[in-house]
């Protein structure tokens, strides 16, 4: 607003702008609008709150259900259905503990968004959870591995670049380790491999 050297018309002004009457402050943004100049958005308080990163609570839990019980199908049907042979009750446990923290978030957690802070904590849960999953089952050789990306890829659009850097050192550090330490694969129980002598 640049003001004139009439302080009447000025006081007018202020009194538009500021004062009760909505009305007549939106008949004058609307006639003016036209006319602005310069206008740096940027410098808009409104425009500040990307500064804040933050994380949906609700939809970060949602996709936690998901894997949770993608999980646990996974580690029944090979068992069960497959008669695979690996830590099939340390397994579970794995998974139970990724439970617990989804419950933690719906009934300790009260705040409807996670902070930076707070989305850091529970994804590294998820890559350290997964991780020792893949640890018992083949490790870099198992097809699920790729899932290793997911938190990172998550947090790119929500969350700061210093957190990013984090999961995705965590992620790479992970991905390296199980490359060179891992259980084999799950095999068949009781299915030997038989090659007679020539």
């Amino acid at each position: 607003v640049q003001y004139s050297k009439d302080a009447k018309k000025d006081q007018n002004l202020i009194h538009t702008l500021m004062g009760n009457d909505v009305a007549l402050r939106k008949d004058f943004i609307i006639s003016n609008a036209i006319n602005v100049q310069n206008l740096d958005i940027w410098k808009m308080k409104f425009f500040e709150t990307s500064k804040y990163h933050i994380l949906k609570k609700s939809t970060y839990i949602s996709l936690r259900w998901i894997g949770i019980l993608g999980q646990l199908i996974s580690i029944n049907i090979v068992h069960f259905y497959f008669n695979f042979g690996f830590d099939f009750v340390i397994s579970n446990l794995i998974v139970f503990f990724g439970i617990i923290s989804n419950l933690f978030l719906i009934v300790v957690y009260k705040k409807t968004q996670l902070s930076d802070r707070s989305a850091l904590i529970f994804l590294m849960i998820d890559i350290f959870q997964l991780g020792a999953l893949l640890y018992l089952t083949g490790g870099i050789v198992n097809p699920f591995v790729i899932f290793l990306i997911i938190p990172s890829v998550f947090a790119s659009s929500n969350l700061s670049l210093r957190t990013n850097l984090l999961l995705v050192i965590t992620t790479i550090v992970t991905i390296i380790f199980l490359t060179f330490n891992s259980k084999s694969l799950p095999t068949p129980i009781g299915d030997h491999f038989h090659v007679d002598f020539y």
